[in-house]
């Protein structure tokens, strides 16, 4: 079995792939003399962990897979995320990511959504370039993503609809927050497993666990980010401000909520394979380091 250097080693150059893979994605020029690609790679510029493509490759190592598979994956998924950056940052109005202007602050409204467009359309065909599926792997791939896409959407909408003058209750903001947040967590670890002849239903429940991981980080996320959106965008503290009527109390119930939602997670991995409770584990373990909340959770 290769040792962990010569895993870091192949990871390493299957992100290098991804990356070329990410900046050699072809769309169409738009009416000014500035396409929808060179905008793509300005807002990749900008920065990113690239943390889902990581995870993907890491999962298709673990599972024995060629890098000729998991690249392409790896790249759809990254896409995808990608694109629910560019569309977030027209739908939330922010003006910046990482430090940098956003696709639509820089480049307009409308190309920024023709460009999150394109990238979603250029995430399914990513993978059409993953050689010797078999009908039934093209298939569950396309529905788990076109799933995943409309999940994704459905949560961004429920998340644009709300309104600083209407409070809405807790469990409106989660299953918001499970739509949209939980998918692109789950396909790195799910999609893998997927191409190496597990069924549907293991599929569905590693996505079932990742929304429940998707949903703390979101908590953590709006428990960092509580002063900045306030009356601006729905942020679970608030949310539960209006609920208990208490910072305190609102702090104690995102800390309950939280060690909930990754009790959960932790608990439903025990039947599924190992590199699969490994890269989940991952997720929580990284989630826990990140944020202030978690450390007082932990």
């Amino acid at each position: 079995m290769n040792n962990k250097n010569d895993e870091a080693i192949e990871i390493q150059r299957s992100l290098i792939e991804v990356e070329r893979r990410l900046n050699q994605l072809g769309v169409s020029a738009i009416a000014t003399e500035r396409s929808l690609q060179s905008a793509f790679q300005i807002h990749l510029a900008s920065g990113g962990e690239r943390i889902r493509a990581k995870l993907t490759l890491e999962q298709g190592y673990h599972l024995g897979l060629p890098t000729a598979v998991t690249e392409p994956l790896a790249t759809a998924i990254e896409v995808l995320h990608q694109a629910s950056l560019i569309h977030d940052d027209i739908l939330d109005g922010d003006k910046f990511r990482r430090g940098q202007k956003s696709v639509w602050f820089a480049e307009g409204t409308a190309s920024a959504v023709c460009l999150g467009d394109a990238l979603i359309s250029q995430a399914f065909d990513q993978l059409t370039q993953i050689p010797d599926l078999s009908h039934s792997q093209l298939v569950l791939l396309v529905q788990t993503f076109n799933q995943g896409v409309c999940h994704m959407a459905a949560g961004q909408s429920l998340d644009c609809a709300w309104r600083p003058d209407t409070p809405i209750p807790y469990s409106t903001y989660e299953h918001a927050v499970r739509l949209k947040s939980g998918p692109l967590l789950g396909f790195p670890i799910a999609l893998p497993l997927a191409l190496s002849k597990w069924n549907g239903g293991d599929i569905q429940h590693i996505l079932d666990v990742a929304m429940n991981i998707g949903i703390a980080y979101q908590l953590a996320d709006d428990f960092a980010d509580r002063e900045e959106d306030k009356g601006s965008r729905l942020n679970g503290y608030w949310v539960l401000i209006d609920e208990t009527g208490s910072e305190h109390d609102a702090e104690h119930a995102m800390l309950e909520h939280f060690n909930r939602y990754i009790e959960t997670a932790t608990t439903s991995l025990s039947d599924l394979p190992l590199s699969c409770q490994n890269s989940l584990l991952l997720l929580i373990n990284r989630l826990k380091k990140n944020n202030p909340l978690i450390h007082q959770a932990a």
